[in-house]
């Protein structure tokens, strides 16, 4: 396989499809790289779904600085040569939200050891990897993965609990989303989380009320029926 072949291929692929107003407009929000072209997920999938899965190409995208090129790593890396050593190599890598969701719900969720990683990244003193580590979770959950009984549940709500009020916006919504996720799975789970946090309920603290507030609307929406 010429890989050089290939990375021109795709990187002719995505400047023809280049859309400057998005690429303009996520800079603007702080989504820094050297190139982006601005294209969407679905258009990203596109192109990802016109080339093989291989790891070598993948290591060669994830390389460059460049957004699609990025995320095109993560979905086009076959998850049975995806190791942990490379997995945590990637991650301490990321610094932003979007990367960050890409890679769990491409790459890391399908992995024979996604719970190990999760436990991993979520006991990281790191704060963008312990955020990925939340994130990670959260898709387990949303895939409803076996996975998740392998993850110690007191470990789990300790370590959310204790980033819900982070001073990282990204590692407090992720850990919060664990908690939602979780919740989600079972109304036990749910109640026993909303009991950990019920001084919450009438703190004079606008950060812990939201956070109850949230997490009661959600858990009530779901175990009432809702989707």
């Amino acid at each position: 396989m010429d890989m050089d072949r290939l990375i021109t291929s795709i990187k002719n692929e995505l400047r023809l499809a280049m859309n400057g107003v998005t690429s303009s407009s996520m800079r603007e929000k702080g989504v820094d790289y050297k190139v982006n072209y601005g294209l969407l997920i679905p258009q990203i999938r596109m192109i990802a779904d016109r080339y093989p899965k291989d790891s070598e190409l993948a290591q060669r995208m994830w390389a460059e600085d460049v957004r699609e090129m990025k995320i095109l790593a993560t979905m086009l890396y076959p998850t049975d040569d995806f190791s942990k050593d490379i997995a945590t190599g990637w991650v301490s890598q990321i610094d932003n939200q979007e990367l960050r969701e890409q890679i769990c719900m491409n790459l890391l969720q399908n992995l024979e050891f996604a719970d190990e990683l999760a436990v991993e990244f979520i006991n990281s003193n790191e704060s963008a990897i312990c955020a990925t580590g939340f994130w990670l979770f959260s898709r387990l959950c949303i895939i409803k993965s076996s996975k998740v009984s392998n993850i110690d549940k007191t470990f789990l709500l300790d370590r959310a609990i204790l980033y819900i009020k982070d001073s990282s916006y990204s590692l407090r919504t992720a850990a919060l989303n664990a908690l939602k996720f979780y919740g989600r799975m079972d109304k036990s789970l749910s109640e026993e989380i909303m009991s950990r946090i019920s001084d919450y309920q009438h703190s004079d603290d606008r950060l812990e009320k939201e956070i109850f507030d949230s997490l009661k609307f959600e858990y009530d929406f779901i175990h009432s029926g809702g989707i």
